[in-house]
């Protein structure tokens, strides 16, 4: 019996919420290296989607919040090589370039999913840790209906997705529409 990598599972978690919202449309995917990056095309548009995971949560507390609330977080971690593709030759013209962050614990039995778009994925890795790191913390604090998504030493900057990503894609088909 053959051992799915994990880089394919977690692409297959993402194709997988992508396939059941797009109402059967046919979707063609195109992998490249260890399926980090998927091109598909739906009903929605032209898509090219790069996807990170994570399967070590952290809980911490959420300081800024009064009161304080409790809140679950993920570091991502990208490597130089991964950083300098996504900057240098990871963009598709004519498609929406995005990164998607599975977020999970090692059971993979609760995930989410933070989508950000080139730009802002590129802001959050802009900076590293003294150690030479590039991470984007992806951190829900109680229930809140976002994550917050930012890089080393951005605070308070920080990107909001939904953390129901379908919502992202509804939001890209009401602008096309």
């Amino acid at each position: 019996m053959a051992r799915i990598a994990k880089a394919d599972y977690f692409a297959g978690v993402f194709l997988t919420t992508i396939l059941k919202s797009s109402k059967a449309v046919p979707m063609l995917c195109d992998a490249s290296g260890e399926i980090k990056r998927v091109v598909f095309d739906t009903d929605m548009g032209d898509f090219n989607v790069y996807v990170k995971y994570s399967t070590n949560p952290q809980k911490g507390w959420d300081y800024n919040s009064v009161p304080k609330k409790k809140r679950t977080y993920w570091n991502v971690p990208f490597s130089e090589n991964e950083y300098d593709y996504l900057k240098n030759g990871f963009q598709q013209d004519g498609k929406k370039n995005l990164v998607a962050m599975v977020c999970t614990n090692k059971s993979l039995s609760e995930s989410h999913i933070a989508i950000l778009n080139l730009e802002e994925t590129l802001a959050c890795l802009k900076l590293t840790t003294d150690g030479g790191n590039r991470t984007i913390t992806v951190s829900r604090t109680g229930r809140n209906q976002t994550f917050d998504c930012s890089g080393v030493d951005m605070a308070p900057l920080s990107y909001n997705p939904y953390v129901n990503h379908l919502r992202f894609f509804d939001e890209v088909r009401s602008d096309t529409e």
